[in-house]
């Protein structure tokens, strides 16, 4: 598996040098205001992401400048995706029973994509939280073909599995969403436990629970305390986009609500600002 990870790391090495120190963009430059004080601590970015920025930061400036910091994370990320990538050619081919050839294939594959290798240098919560779902994909499913005896052979299985749930709900503020669907298919799972008799199948529900739970008690309470702000434009977002779909192509409105949109926006604005699939013009905007 290590050499597997090495060339997938080693394959993206020129997209870094080319477009070092890695793609900043604009929610990176919302996390840096943030952490050098111009702008007040959010979990719009979660705080977990933007903190990391931080201490890349804080080394790139001891040995050098932000820019060297900036790289530091982008190697990080890097690390980080070619090891969960890494990780799951092997499990495919080990899954699969596939030879060196297969393995030489996917690595190709993988390493040479454009998107992925850019997606590798990009200061952005995505590729870590992508790079996470596959490998949490992959630990749910050993957990169903071995009918629950990895958790019992692998003492690794339950903290990999942590780790990798804290990661998803504390890299994207949506990924507690995903990890609580996740816990109701567990939860169907169990309730048909006699039919498919997967062992351990709640004890890997449980420690779902209990991260969920941790979670929402360190990004409540926990961000209170610490006076981190929590916005409420995405919260709002898809309801916002769906409101303005009906007036940017004239749909059925009484007056009370055309009144109420026109107030939220001027009416004649919803055209332009309303995307089916963007909701950050309408979001964002100032009005």
């Amino acid at each position: 598996m290590v050499v597997v990870c090495s060339l997938l790391f080693i394959a993206w090495i020129p997209y870094f040098l080319t477009y070092f120190p890695g793609f900043i963009y604009g929610d990176t430059i919302d996390s840096i205001k943030q952490i050098v004080g111009v702008a007040p601590w959010t979990n719009h970015h979660p705080v977990l992401y933007t903190f990391f920025i931080k201490v890349c930061l804080e080394i790139g400036q001891r040995f050098g400048d932000n820019t060297l910091g900036c790289a530091i994370y982008t190697i990080i990320q890097m690390l980080y995706m070619s090891t969960c990538f890494g990780y799951m050619i092997c499990w495919i081919c080990s899954r699969f029973n596939r030879n060196h050839v297969w393995k030489a294939i996917l690595i190709i594959v993988y390493g040479c994509t454009p998107y992925i290798a850019l997606l590798s240098i990009a200061m952005w919560k995505d590729p870590v939280f992508s790079a996470s779902i596959v490998v949490y994909t992959l630990l749910l499913m050993d957990l169903v073909f071995t009918k629950g005896e990895i958790v019992e052979k692998n003492k690794f299985y339950l903290p990999i599995y942590v780790f990798l749930t804290l990661m998803i709900i504390f890299t994207r503020n949506n990924g507690i969403y995903l990890i609580a669907f996740t816990a109701a298919g567990l939860f169907v799972f169990y309730l048909l436990s006699k039919k498919y008799k997967i062992k351990k199948l709640g004890m890997v529900l449980l420690v779902s629970l209990g991260v969920m739970f941790m979670s929402k008690i360190v990004t409540g309470p926990g961000y209170d305390y610490l006076g981190v702000i929590e916005p409420k434009a995405e919260s709002y977002g898809l309801f916002l986009n769906q409101m303005a779909r009906v007036v940017a192509y004239d749909g059925n409105m009484s007056e009370a609500d055309r009144e109420y949109m026109d107030k939220l926006l001027p009416l004649e604005l919803y055209e332009t600002t309303y995307r089916p699939c963007c909701v950050d013009l309408l979001k964002f905007n100032e009005s």
